[in-house]
């Protein structure tokens, strides 16, 4: 099963509105590697297989952060930004994962942060 880039951006759009709050913009410009970025995948194994990978700037990771466990602004931690991080990225995982055909199985995330 191949995956269009349109269910990719809905359950994507779907995360970003519902469950933090945010508007999204589709765009394709490139932005440039930053040292700072925070990174998240999950693997989804099985009849398909895949990996959904999520790579924020700081600011924005951060900002994912807060909407997710309601904190004011700057008050994350690194600890609560790579949980935030495994979340978002679980959860757009698990939404593209219950549209493959049985069975298919979703690893738990992997989350990282560049520089630290």
């Amino acid at each position: 099963m191949q995956f269009k880039e349109e269910e990719l951006i809905q359950y994507t759009e779907m995360v970003w509105s519902s469950f933090l709050g945010l508007d999204s913009r589709r765009s394709h410009e490139a932005y440039p590697p930053d040292p700072t970025n925070v990174e998240a995948c999950v693997q989804i194994s099985g009849a398909w297989v895949g990996v959904i990978t999520i790579n924020c700037p700081e600011t924005l990771s951060q900002k994912i952060t807060e909407n997710l466990f309601h904190l004011s602004p700057d008050s994350a931690s690194l600890e609560e930004v790579l949980d935030a991080m495994g979340e978002v990225i679980n959860m757009i995982g698990g939404n593209l994962k219950s549209i493959m055909p049985p069975p298919c199985h979703l690893s738990l995330p992997i989350v990282a942060a560049n520089g630290n």
